[in-house]
């Protein structure tokens, strides 16, 4: 809103990469071993099938679960768990940029320490 934009709907749209990673690292000082999985390559079957096709999304696997927090925009849950096979998930490409990886780090690394000092 204060970047003069409309709020999406549901609040989760667009943040999966990002939503992933920071639960990935906050299951990662619990001593879970969690890593983020995702599929975002347009020309291919990969991400999350919805409406008849496949969207680019991320969601984090620990063991044969995956955990998927913003599932919200694909009319599931907004915290889905499924198994690993599930076939509406398939794993594939992070085709984000270099200069998007680091901002998507950086933001989750600014976010954890605010939610540590809240604990």
């Amino acid at each position: 809103a204060a970047r003069g934009r409309q709020m999406p709907v549901p609040l989760s749209r667009g943040t999966c990469q990002t939503s992933s990673l920071f639960l990935q690292q906050v299951l990662q000082t619990q001593g879970i071993h969690a890593r983020v999985v995702q599929g975002n390559d347009p020309t291919r079957p990969e991400g999350i099938f919805f409406q008849e096709q496949w969207h680019g999304h991320a969601w984090v696997q620990v063991g044969d679960l995956i955990l998927d927090i913003t599932g919200d925009q694909f009319d599931l849950p907004p915290v889905h768990v499924t198994q690993i096979g599930a076939a509406r998930y398939r794993a594939g490409a992070d085709t984000a940029t270099d200069a998007a990886k680091r901002a998507r780090h950086a933001l989750v690394n600014q976010s954890l320490s605010t939610w540590k000092m809240d604990l």
